[in-house]
């Protein structure tokens, strides 16, 4: 068991830079597509495989390329990651407030024991994509607040104007008087 432990250490060590790399190109991403397409390109960077998708669980646009290759891939519910038919590559679950929302198929990979080698590095993956959609929206949350703050400081901005205008009016009256 232990060995088992040190190898997957050993694994993340080597692997550290490109998960680091990930995570600061994540950090950046400012919608969905853009994360996603950041993993796709970690992943076909890591792995090499002959192809690479996203498919959504909504039967939104899949990214990358979903050829008939994909057809049949299916992922149990608590199912992270799985071995594609071919054993030249993975389905790994994507997840969304905690709800899986889609995998990422990578197949025809030159060296399928690199994915056994890098397993644990491919289970990091769907937390890092749940984080950076978490910053995403809330990102996204918080430029509509700064734009419905900015509407109502113009708002509030010109009722100030028309009030001014009333009252010196009223005090003009009042002083002509």
């Amino acid at each position: 068991m232990s060995k088992l432990i040190m190898s997957d250490n050993q694994d993340l060590d080597r692997s550290r830079p490109q998960l680091l790399d990930l995570l600061h190109t994540l950090q950046g991403c400012e919608d969905r597509e853009s994360a996603l397409r950041a993993v796709m390109d970690m992943v076909a960077g890591v792995f090499q495989p002959r192809s690479i998708c996203y498919l959504p669980d909504d039967g939104g646009r899949p990214l990358g390329d979903c050829g008939p290759w994909t057809t049949g891939v299916q992922l149990l519910p608590s199912q992270i990651v799985k071995l594609l038919p071919s054993k030249k590559g993975i389905a790994l679950a994507i997840k969304e407030k905690g709800v899986r929302v889609g995998m990422l198929c990578a197949d025809g990979v030159d060296n399928p024991r690199s994915l056994d080698e890098k397993l644990s590095v491919l289970l990091l993956i769907p937390d890092a994509l749940e984080i950076a959609f978490s910053n995403i929206r809330l990102l996204q949350e918080l430029r509509d607040s700064q734009d419905r703050r900015a509407r109502l400081s113009e708002s509030l901005g010109v009722a100030n104007k028309i009030l001014r205008h009333d009252i010196a009016n009223e005090l003009l009256v009042i002083s002509s008087s």
